[in-house]
């Protein structure tokens, strides 16, 4: 059976790369595939949440590098765990897994395929990190495949990135679970938002959205489910707006849906985003989607039909589009009903067996 190495650089946190590493490694367990989970940049490698994402599906080795100087030990300990093991695919996942593996030197001729699965985007152009794009575009040269996560994505790497289409594959992420039933606790008008607190997100432009709402439905409550860097400053930003016990936070949960269940709508002010997983499930749960414009976005949510899209740092028009679902029922219906039906072809279970396949294709798997 085949050999697989997934390299993935996650300080701490689940996010939606990491739920698709674990969606690959279930179910290459199911395949019998010999595999290893490599964390080089684990804040805590004996505590990583990852571990329990991975629910024992595959050996996970973490090490900590949150310094230059720690660079150097890093990637000797990269290089000896990859040689102990001896995969015939080598998956990096996110911006500094790429480029450690890189770091590696170039792909013998009897070594391992690689494949980097381009999970963040355009943040680094996002956030003027020059240095971390140039190193980013550099990375993704080296491996046999790069996969966007969102047919902008692999625009993105084509165009601004200048790689060659050949060489790259559109995966979108999916989403898994079961969905819960309406459950009926929604009695206030309900918006949720299901992200990390972190800069990218645009939490604080969401609470100036529904600090605007509050002046046209007193009763509206918002659910915050997630945590993160950010999430005092989000805490004490809400109090500073005066929205009080108006806004819930929920904290990490490890099942998203008994929350959605109990929303109307979902809401997402991003500033920029791959793709979007959160909106995916959100729509899974029958929720019509408020979100910006951003990234692969626009993919998911279709204006009138499963949603409404709004600009980047908009918070006058988030809240308009909130306050339109929020206050009409037969529309926040019909909206969330075609984004069930649309959500049910974008299964977790569809992104798993097109990364298989492309296993498949490359030399050191297949042969």
């Amino acid at each position: 059976m085949p050999r697989i190495a997934h390299v993935i650089s996650t300080p701490e946190g689940v996010g939606g790369a990491e739920r698709v590493l674990a969606s690959l490694v279930a179910e290459g367990a199911k395949r019998g595939w010999d595999q290893a989970v490599l964390n080089p940049f684990a804040l805590d490698p004996d505590r990583s949440e990852l571990v329990g994402a991975l629910d024992g599906a595959a050996p996970y080795r973490g090490r900590r590098c949150a310094s230059f100087g720690h660079l150097p030990a890093m990637l000797a300990w990269l290089r000896r765990e990859l040689r102990g093991f001896r995969p015939d695919v080598v998956h990096a996942h996110l911006f500094h897994a790429g480029v450690a593996v890189a770091a590696l030197g170039a792909r013998r001729r009897s070594g391992p395929s690689r494949v980097l699965t381009h999970h963040h985007g355009d943040h680094l152009l996002f956030e003027r990190r020059r240095l971390e794009a140039r190193l980013d575009r550099a990375a993704c040269r080296r491996p046999d495949r790069v996969v966007a996560v969102s047919s902008w994505g692999m625009e993105l790497l084509a165009s601004r990135l200048g790689l060659p289409r050949e060489r790259l594959a559109c995966i979108p992420n999916g989403w898994s679970g079961t969905p819960f039933p309406q459950s009926g606790l929604a009695g206030r008008p309900t918006a949720i938002c299901v992200a990390r607190f972190r800069r990218q997100k645009g939490h604080r432009d969401l609470l100036a959205a529904f600090s605007l709402v509050r002046e046209r439905i007193g009763d509206a409550r918002l659910l915050l489910v997630g945590d993160g860097p950010l999430e005092g400053e989000i805490r004490a930003g809400a109090a500073a707006l005066g929205l009080g016990e108006s806004v819930e936070f929920r904290g990490a949960v490890g099942d998203v849906w008994p929350h959605l269940a109990e929303a109307h709508v979902f809401a997402l002010a991003s500033l920029y985003e791959p793709l979007g997983i959160a909106a995916l499930e959100a729509m899974a749960a029958g929720l019509p989607v408020v979100a910006t414009a951003v990234g692969g976005v626009p993919e998911l949510v279709e204006v009138g039909k499963t949603g409404r899209l709004v600009r980047p740092g908009a918070p006058e028009e988030m809240a308009a589009a909130l306050v339109e679902l929020l206050t009409d029922p037969d529309l926040r219906q019909g909206m969330g009903n075609e984004a069930r039906r649309r959500a049910a072809g974008r299964r977790a279970s569809v992104t798993v067996e097109r990364y298989f396949d492309l296993y498949g294709e490359l030399p050191a798997a297949s042969g």
